[in-house]
């Protein structure tokens, strides 16, 4: 068994733990400062506001409360340096130029190691997010150069330059042109290159050994080619989710080979059209979910990574401004067959606007209430995902059903939870339906979220009355006795100084010295000192005395990096521009 294998028996997390998890993505930079501060960041503001990795900690209880118990965080590579038009600075932290630094703009390294240990002792896990498919080079491409690159500073390192065009059904296209804008370009890293792949496995394999990573979320790998995945993930270690940007469920389906989970954009779009009432609705939510589990046949979907709103998307209150629909669709999210994401400020139902940065909002600038009506409803309804995942250790792979569909309607039970959701808006007055359940006759089961009860009548039929369009969310009664037991509950805990997790490996990596600009190839450039590596990456066992790929703390004083910011393909702004997408899709 190769060092690695049996250092992960202690601390790696398994799909199979991870299923169990919520996860609250932050975006560092607008999440929290570590003081009453509060430095100014107008709405759309594309440049650094101050958020930081202390801030991060320092809102853990507000985190922890709501029942999250892992956080995605944003990447910590460090990023090009600068203002790029209108795309600004890198402070989302896509637009890495160094594999061997950490982005000093959020903290310094023990500021990092501080919040992962405080995030440990609550038992809050860890997820980075790792960037392999490319690195920022400022514009415009007929002016490229790669000298502010660390360790890829050379042209043989990259595919040749060409735009990506996402309407191309050609794999090559996609996966080896380049991305950005004339202000800043995303560089196609040769993932093909035996130097390229090596560099970036040793680096993912340090990164989380040194931090005690619980997990990886990889950024945009429909852009990347597959067969990089298997040594890459297999050097991780750790459990693994891919950005895969696509709403065609063939499409996001086919890499589920190569890597544990992917970000399901398919029932993202299915939640986006069924509670806005935009198309065929609810009937469209079933469908595409039914699409989804198809072409995903033999994968586990319980450990599929759902959402709502993310980074590169218009927030939901965007698209419709009504507090039901937006309820309504955080709920059907948190209780869906998978694992929940919700990115941070959907607790306090920040609006965002039609640009990306506008969706990317300073949370300082709107409070952190515990008591605001979002916030305590993603609570309820975590600690009853919990409450049914405790008395059922196969709730979370029992697959959802839906019991009934309408265009303005969906009955939806999952073991014991059964959600009635509709698509009505605020002011709307009452509803009344007959819901065939799966639950016994006589059983008394309570609606959670308004804390009421009702008994099921014959054959299982519940008779429900939604009111002013709000969700409903039944479980039964005589199990919910504990129920508070699975209220969030902030433990508290505070490292005060660094030290690295001494469960994760035997030793801690010396992080000295300063990268290099020299052309020589990836594996002499390094800002660590020389340690022993061994691990299993494939069907292949590396031993090689190496020198770190993970990060340096130290400063090169004759670099001089510009940075910037990247463009991302957007979905939909609004719901009815995708209305061809569907007609595609069915």
């Amino acid at each position: 068994m190769g060092v690695l294998s049996k250092l992960h028996q202690g601390w790696a997390k398994s799909s199979e733990e991870w299923r169990d998890r919520v996860i609250y993505q932050v975006l560092t930079d607008r999440f929290a400062v570590n003081d009453t501060s509060n430095p100014e960041c107008e709405k759309g503001s594309s440049k650094y506001c101050g958020g930081t990795w202390k801030g991060i900690q320092s809102k853990l209880d507000y985190i922890q409360e709501m029942g999250f118990n892992a956080i995605w965080m944003s990447p910590i590579d460090e990023n090009v340096e600068g203002t790029y038009g209108e795309d600004g600075e890198a402070y989302h932290g896509y637009w890495n130029s160094d594999f061997t630094r950490i982005n000093e703009h959020w903290g310094s390294e023990d500021d990092l190691i501080d919040l992962i240990n405080d995030m440990h002792n609550r038992d809050m896990w860890v997820m980075f997010d790792a960037l392999a498919n490319s690195m920022a080079i400022p514009g415009p491409p007929d002016n490229i150069t790669y000298s502010h690159l660390h360790p890829f500073n050379s042209s043989e390192y990259f595919h040749p330059f060409c735009w990506i065009d996402y309407a191309s059904t050609n794999d090559s296209d996609i996966q080896d042109c380049w991305s950005g804008d004339n202000e800043i370009i995303l560089a196609d890293l040769d993932l093909e290159s035996d130097v390229v792949s090596k560099y970036l496995n040793e680096h993912v394999h340090d990164v989380v050994q040194r931090y005690g990573i619980d997990g990886i979320r990889v950024d945009a790998i429909k852009q990347m080619n597959p067969n990089f995945f298997p040594d890459y993930l297999k050097a991780a270690g750790v459990f693994s989710v891919g950005e895969m940007f696509s709403y065609n469920p063939n499409i996001s389906c086919s890499v589920r080979n190569q890597i544990d989970s992917i970000t399901s954009y398919p029932i993202r779009q299915g939640i986006e059209f069924a509670f806005n009432n935009t198309g065929a609705a609810f009937q469209y939510l079933h469908e595409i979910d039914t699409q989804f589990q198809e072409a995903c046949s033999g994968q586990d979907m319980s450990i599929v990574a759902n959402f709502l709103e993310n980074h590169d998307l218009p927030r939901y209150p965007y698209i419709t401004d009504d507090a039901s629909q937006n309820k309504g669709a955080i709920v059907f999210l948190l209780l869906h067959t998978g694992i929940p994401i919700i990115y941070y400020g959907q607790e306090q139902h920040l609006t965002g606007g039609p640009g990306t940065s506008d969706n990317r909002e300073a949370l300082w600038n709107y409070g952190y209430n515990k008591n605001s009506p979002i916030y305590q409803l993603i609570r309820s309804t975590i600690a009853l995902r919990k409450q049914a995942m405790h008395d059922n250790d196969k709730w979370t792979t029992t697959n959802h059903e839906f019991l009934d569909y309408d265009l303005r309607y969906a009955f939806v039970q999952k073991g014991d939870v059964l959600g009635v959701y509709t698509n009505y808006e605020s002011n709307t007055d009452k509803v009344a339906y007959d819901v065939a359940s799966k639950f016994k006759e006589g059983t008394k089961v309570r609606e959670v979220l308004s804390n009421t009860t009702t008994t099921v009548g014959s054959s299982g039929t519940l008779h429900v009355t939604v009111t002013t369009g709000m969700p409903q969310v039944y479980y039964p009664e005589a199990s919910l006795s504990s129920f508070e037991n699975f209220i969030g509950t902030p433990t508290s805990y505070y490292s005060s100084s660094a030290s690295y997790p001494t469960s994760s490996y035997p030793g801690s990596l010396s992080f000295t010295g300063s990268s290099s600009s020299s052309s020589a190839p990836p594996s002499t450039f390094s800002s660590v000192n020389t340690h022993h590596s061994t691990y299993t990456s494939g069907s292949s066992t590396y031993t090689s005395d190496v020198a770190s790929t993970a990060y340096s703390t130290s400063k090169d004083s004759g670099s001089n990096e510009s940075k910037g910011s990247s463009t991302k393909p957007l979905s939909c702004m609004m719901a009815f521009t995708c209305l061809l997408a569907v007609v595609l899709l069915i």
